[in-house]
């Protein structure tokens, strides 16, 4: 039994190391768990068709204000994000994600989740 129990650990832990060189190699944007909150939550809400806005990403409770600019700011610099202007209201900025991020984003949930 607890032959068994090292061996799994062992796969876990070797599986958590590939996903996290991938992260490493392909996500380099993501450095901290902010980052991966931010990034993740604007991606779900493209996905569902409603892009995050701007004053969205303020309510998250992420962090302040000013710290959620300087992580947008930085994340729009990396190449990870952009804000698209609402068609339906100028004065609405969305967030998306970039389709260099999307790409990546695809590839590191087809890891976490292999057909």
């Amino acid at each position: 039994m607890g032959t068994l129990s090292t061996v799994a650990r062992r796969s876990s832990f070797e599986a958590l190391r590939r996903l996290r060189a991938f992260e490493k190699h392909n996500l380099p944007f993501l450095r901290t768990c902010e980052d991966r909150e931010l990034t993740c939550e604007v991606g779900y809400r493209q996905a569902l068709g409603r892009p995050l806005t701007i004053k969205e990403a303020f309510l998250l409770d992420i962090g302040s204000v000013a710290t959620v600019q300087r992580q947008l700011r930085r994340l729009r610099h990396d190449g990870a994000i952009a804000q698209v202007r609402s068609k339906e209201d100028a004065r609405v900025v969305n967030l998306t994600l970039t389709p260099r991020a999307s790409r990546a984003f695809a590839a590191y949930g087809r890891m976490i989740h292999p057909r």
